[in-house]
């Protein structure tokens, strides 16, 4: 296997230093002709194989034109006579699609996923249908209106509301608390759902 890989390379190393000898940067600086003298760098640079390089360009005329030389390796296409432009009837304007506004509560607590609106409640007192606690002994508490929302602070909190009463409020710099309606006490949370 090695003796394989190091004919091979061998090949290849041999193929390489046959055309750098053949083409080099003097070389392809001495042609005149702007094109060849790009496909010469293209050519040793390895975009293109040697033999795109070295032949002629060709050019196709458009129907109704005729095909006019003033220098033998630069072609040009001159028109017969004028082409007449064709109108391209505009495309139908597209009809905006109008979204419906989200419910005020529906959008509570998701705000920095949602674009700016001015009307925002500064807080949401629900009942509570699940709450749970996870592995860390954080709150999960599933709301009646299927928000769900997760403790990101370490506050210790019990659930002493028998009505199942909580309520949601704003914080400073877009964080949010829950705590139930006649207690002080609170946890910072984020709404997950």
């Amino acid at each position: 296997m090695k003796q394989i890989l190091i004919s091979i390379a061998a090949l290849l190393a041999a193929s390489f230093s046959a055309q750098a000898e053949t083409i080099s940067l003097k070389s392809c600086a001495a042609i005149d002709h702007p094109v060849e003298r790009l496909a010469c760098y293209d050519t040793l640079a390895g975009r293109l194989p040697a033999e795109t390089a070295n032949a002629p360009e060709k050019v196709v005329p458009a129907p109704g034109t005729e095909v006019a030389s003033e220098l033998p390796d630069a072609p040009a296409v001159v028109p017969a006579e004028p082409i007449p432009a064709t109108v391209v009837p505009a495309a139908p304007a597209p009809t905006p699609t109008v979204e419906p506004a989200p419910d005020a509560e529906a959008i509570f607590g998701l705000e920095h996923k949602q674009k700016p609106k001015e009307e925002r409640p500064d807080e949401l007192q629900l009942k509570w249908t699940k709450k749970k606690k996870d592995a860390y002994g954080k709150w999960i508490v599933t709301l009646e209106n299927g928000q769900v929302w997760r403790q990101t602070d370490s506050t210790r909190f019990s659930f002493k509301n028998t009505d199942q009463w909580v309520i949601i409020a704003r914080g400073a710099v877009g964080g949010f608390f829950l705590g139930e309606p006649d207690r002080n006490k609170r946890i910072r949370v984020k709404r997950v759902k």
